[in-house]
């Protein structure tokens, strides 16, 4: 017997999900020079996308799936029903989780690699890394990266 066909609704909003998250890098020509010292960037008028960069953006290799707002959510975190309909009611909303932006991204990595690279400077002088070592700790669990572990 074969399997019903499913359709994914966003979790919090019960919209149906019909697209999936992906990120495309752009340029937009503008001139930019610099005044009195000061970088001036006049704003473009037309983005150029490139197309060739598109990538589908997941977390912990889970798609982000959007519906026609661009509200996204994980694909495990969708409700899957047999109805084919633009929305379904919602009695308890659930979780949905955000994609983030590329920017956040770099910041947070250059968080990270500010924490590691006290670690390695302490461990390489001989020094004690404990308050290094907790906070490189803290944000590998804060970004899902290690699993929080119970200190006895």
């Amino acid at each position: 017997m074969s399997q019903p066909v499913l359709y994914p609704y966003h979790p919090v909003s019960g919209k149906r999900l019909s697209a999936t998250l992906d990120f495309i890098e752009g340029s937009v020509a503008c001139d930019i020079f610099k005044e009195d010292g000061k970088l001036v960037i006049e704003q473009g008028s037309e983005t150029q996308m490139l197309w060739d960069t598109a990538e589908e953006q997941n977390s912990c290799a889970v798609r982000f799936l959007l519906d026609d707002d661009n509200t996204e959510c994980l694909e495990q975190e969708a409700l899957w029903r047999e109805v084919d309909a633009d929305r379904i009611e919602i009695d308890v909303p659930g979780s949905a989780t955000t994609a983030l932006t590329a920017n956040t991204l770099r910041a947070r990595l250059a968080e990270l690699g500010s924490a590691a690279r006290e670690v390695v400077l302490n461990a390489e002088a001989g020094q004690k890394n404990g308050d290094a070592l907790a906070q490189l700790k803290y944000l590998l669990e804060s970004l899902g990266l290690m699993e929080p572990v119970d200190e006895e």
